[in-house]
C-alpha cells in the first residue's frame, strides 16, 4: 500500500503529449531533409548512382556501356535494399527528390518502430519516448551508410511484433514477423544478428517469469522457440550460405578498450560538426545517470521482468562492441561506430521498462555519484595515457573531457537533489527526456545550418557537369571530403560528407563514374567487371578516394582500355602539388585534359580530354 502511495504521489500518466512531442520532432526531422537541395550524406550520392544505373538497366537504357563496365549480382545477399527502393522510386521521381523521399519514410519507419516497441514496453505511458528523436539521424546515417541505420528501423518493428507473438501468437502476426525479418535481413546482417539474439533472450525472460509448474513442463519456451525458428530458417540459411561465401567470419575476439573511451565520449551521437558536441555529451551522459538509477533499482529488487530480455540484449551488444574486431566477413564493418548506437537505444529501452517504483532514495543518489567517479577517473586515466597525440587532437581530448567532467558534477547534484526533495524516479524520468528533448532541438539546428551550407557547395560543384551527355566516363577528385564554404571554413568537420558529392552528377544522366566503391564490394548489386575495375587499374598507391588522390591515366588506359572522358577537381589548390606522387599525377591530367569548365564560386573545375 505504501509503494502505491509513494506510486501515485510522484507519477501521473503524460496522456497525448509525448505522441504531439513526438509529431513535432518528426517534422524537425523531415525539415532537415527537405530544407535544402541536396541533403547530403558521405555515400549517399553512390547508393543514389547505383541506383540510377539499376533502373536505367531495367529500362534497357545504355545498355552497351554498362554492360562493360558493370556486372548484376542475383545472389541473395544483404545490403541490397536502399540499392533496390531507390531505384524502385526512380520510376516515379527524380533522383535527388527519390533520395529524400527515401530517407523521409526512414524517418517514419524509425520514429514509428521506436515509439511502437517503448509503448509495448513501457508501465505507463511517460514522456520517455521522445528520446527516439535523437537516434534518428546517427554518425552513420551522414556517413551515408544508409542500409544499416535504416536496419535499426526495422529492428524496432521486428521486436515489437516478437512481443506481440509472445502475448498471442496469430497467423497475421508469424506474417509480420516473417516480413520484417526479411527486411531487416536484405538491409543489414549485423542488425539481423542482434534482432534474432534479442527474440531468444525474450523468450528466455518471458518462460522465467512463468509459475513454477509451467516452467517445470517447459511447453511456453519449446512453443516460442520453434516458432522463432522455423520463421528464420530461411533467413538462417541464408545467412549461412553468405558467411561461407565470404570465406567466414575471418575474426579473432580481443578487448579493444578504446571503444569504451569512445562510448563514454558519446563519439557517435555526434553526425556532422564539432558544435553538435554539447549537446551529444549532454545526451550520453543523462542516459548514463538514468541507467545508473535504474541499474540501483534492480539490485535493490531482483525479480526477474519478462523483458529483461532487452537486457541480456544489452550485454550481448557490449560484448560485441567491445570484443569484436572491426572486420570480419573480409570486410571493414566499423564496429565501433555502428554498435555504439544500439547500445545507447537498448539503454533507453530499459530504462522505459525497468524504472523503479518509488521516490528518489539517498542510496540510488550515491551510487550514481560513485559510477560518475569511476568514469571521470577513467577519463582522466585515459588522458595521462593519451600522451602520444598531437597537441591538436590532445587540446580537442581534453575539452571533450572537461565538460562531461562538468556536466557529471551537475547530473550528481541534480541526483541528489531529486533524493533531498523526495522526486519519484519517473518525475525524473521525465525530466531527463525533457533535457534530452532539448538536445535533438539544439543538434538539429546545428545540422540544419550544416546541411544547407553543404547544400549549397554540392550545387556549385555540380553546376560545371551540367553538360555533360549521356555515355561518358567521368573521375571525381574530391580534395576537401569534410568540404568548404565560400569562405574556405571546413563544413563537416566531424565527418567526411563530401566523399562522394560529386555523384550526383549522375542523377538523371546515364554516365559511368569511376568512384563507384560500393561496385567494389562485392555484396551490392551492381558490381564492377575485374577488367574495368578502377580500384585495380586506375588507382595506384593509396588510391583514387585519398586525400590527395593517386591514379595512373596511362595505366588505366593501357590495363583496361578505357580512357576517362572527364575529370572533376572538386576544391583543388597549388598546396597538394608538394606531394610528388600526385603531382606526377596532376601532370597526366594537365598534359591530356583541358578546362572545360568552372563553377559560379570557382570550387570545382571540369577538365575535357583533348580529342
Amino acid at each position: 500500500m505504501e509503494r502505491q502511495k509513494q506510486f501515485s504521489s510522484g507519477f501521473s500518466p503524460a496522456g497525448k503529449m509525448p505522441v504531439y512531442l513526438l509529431l513535432l520532432g518528426v517534422l524537425v526531422c523531415l525539415l532537415q531533409i527537405w530544407l535544402p537541395a541536396y541533403y547530403l550524406t558521405g555515400d549517399g550520392p553512390c547508393h543514389l548512382y547505383n541506383a540510377q544505373v539499376l533502373n536505367d538497366i531495367w529500362h534497357g537504357k545504355q545498355q552497351s556501356l554498362y554492360d562493360r563496365f558493370y556486372t548484376l549480382s542475383y545472389q541473395p545477399n544483404p545490403n541490397w535494399l536502399s540499392s533496390a527502393a531507390l531505384a524502385g522510386l526512380l520510376y516515379f521521381m527524380n533522383g535527388v527528390v527519390a533520395e529524400k523521399f527515401f530517407l523521409s519514410v526512414y524517418v517514419l519507419l524509425f520514429v514509428g518502430g521506436g515509439y511502437a516497441l517503448m509503448s509495448a514496453i513501457a508501465r505507463e505511458r511517460t514522456y520517455w519516448v521522445v528520446i527516439i528523436l535523437l537516434f534518428v539521424f546517427p554518425h552513420t546515417l551522414a556517413k551515408g551508410f544508409y542500409n544499416y541505420t535504416v536496419s535499426i528501423a526495422f529492428y524496432f518493428w521486428v521486436v515489437w511484433v516478437w512481443i506481440k507473438m509472445l502475448q498471442r501468437a496469430t497467423a497475421l502476426r508469424a506474417l509480420a514477423f516473417f516480413l520484417f525479418s526479411g527486411l531487416l535481413f536484405f538491409t543489414h546482417l549485423l542488425s539481423f544478428g542482434f534482432a534474432v539474439f534479442t527474440c531468444a533472450a525474450l523468450v528466455l525472460s518471458h518462460n522465467a517469469v512463468l509459475p513454477r509448474d509451467e516452467r517445470r513442463v517447459g511447453r511456453y519456451q519449446l512453443r516460442h522457440w520453434l516458432l522463432l525458428g522455423t520463421l528464420l530458417l530461411p533467413y538462417l540459411g541464408i545467412m549461412a550460405w553468405f558467411t561461407r561465401s565470404q570465406g567466414g567470419l575471418q575474426m579473432a575476439l580481443k578487448p579493444h578498450l578504446y571503444r569504451l573511451i569512445e562510448l563514454i565520449q558519446f563519439k557517435y551521437l555526434v553526425s556532422l560538426t564539432h558544435t553538435e558536441e554539447p549537446y551529444a555529451a549532454v545526451t550520453g551522459l543523462v542516459l548514463l545517470a538514468i541507467g545508473i538509477v535504474l541499474i540501483a533499482g534492480i539490485l535493490r529488487r531482483h525479480a526477474v521482468h519478462k523483458y529483461d530480455g532487452l537486457l541480456l540484449a544489452l550485454a550481448a551488444v557490449a560484448i560485441v562492441y567491445l570484443f569484436v574486431p572491426e572486420s570480419f566477413l573480409g570486410h571493414l564493418i566499423l564496429i565501433n561506430m555502428r554498435v555504439q548506437l544500439y547500445i545507447y537505444i537498448l539503454i533507453a529501452c530499459c530504462i522505459a521498462y525497468r524504472m523503479p517504483v518509488g521516490v528518489t532514495s539517498y542510496r540510488t543518489a550515491i551510487a550514481a555519484t560513485l559510477a560518475m567517479a569511476a568514469l571521470a577517473a577513467l577519463q582522466l586515466g585515459y588522458l595521462n595515457i593519451a600522451s602520444g597525440q598531437t597537441a591538436d587532437d590532445r587540446a580537442v581530448l581534453q575539452s571533450i573531457v572537461g565538460a562531461n567532467l562538468a556536466i557529471e558534477v551537475g547530473i550528481c547534484i541534480a541526483i541528489f537533489a531529486a533524493a533531498r526533495f523526495r522526486i519519484s524516479y519517473f518525475r525524473l524520468q521525465n525530466a531527463g527526456a525533457f533535457v534530452l528533448l532539448m538536445c535533438f532541438v539544439g543538434m538539429s539546428i546545428e545540422r540544419i545550418s550544416c546541411q544547407v551550407k553543404a547544400s549549397m557547395a554540392v550545387s556549385d560543384y555540380i553546376a560545371v557537369a551540367k553538360q555533360i551527355p549521356d555515355g561518358k566516363t567521368i573521375l571525381p577528385l574530391n580534395f576537401a571530403p569534410n568540404g568548404k564554404d565560400r569562405n574556405g571554413a571546413m563544413i563537416a568537420d566531424r565527418n567526411f560528407l563530401f566523399g562522394h558529392a560529386a555523384d550526383y552528377i549522375a542523377a538523371g544522366k546515364s554516365v559511368i563514374m569511376l568512384d563507384n566503391y560500393e561496385a567494389n564490394m562485392g555484396y551490392f548489386p551492381l558490381q564492377w567487371r575485374n577488367n574495368v575495375n578502377p580500384y585495380y587499374h586506375l588507382s595506384i598507391g593509396q588510391g583514387i578516394e585519398h586525400t590527395p588522390p593517386y591514379a595512373s591515366l596511362k595505366g588505366y588506359e593501357q590495363q583496361a582500355g578505357v580512357r576517362v572522358d572527364y575529370i572533376l577537381l572538386c576544391r583543388f589548390d597549388s598546396s597538394f602539388l608538394a606531394n610528388d606522387t600526385f603531382a606526377a599525377f596532376y601532370a597526366e591530367i594537365v598534359r591530356d585534359y583541358h578546362v572545360a569548365h568552372t563553377s559560379p564560386l570557382r570550387t570545382a573545375t571540369l577538365m575535357e580530354r583533348n580529342k
